[in-house]
């Protein structure tokens, strides 16, 4: 888990380095969401990611996954 927190990090200061627009896609979203740690990762970066240009779509075939 340690290794997508890292990946999720690079990405949200990449999403604030770059200017326009910019659109991020986690698909199989149900792998990082059932930590809790990624989870709040994701969290924190979905609310900030307007401020900065960037859209995320989080994909699973589950809706529970998100509760």
């Amino acid at each position: 888990m340690l290794n997508f927190i890292f990946i999720l990090a690079q990405i949200n200061n990449m999403a604030r380095s770059y200017n326009g627009h910019k659109l991020v896609v986690i698909d199989e979203s149900h792998l990082l969401l059932g930590n809790p740690e990624t989870a709040e990762t994701i969290d924190n970066f979905i609310r900030n990611s307007r401020h900065y240009g960037t859209s995320i779509i989080n994909i699973t075939q589950n809706i529970d996954d998100f509760l």
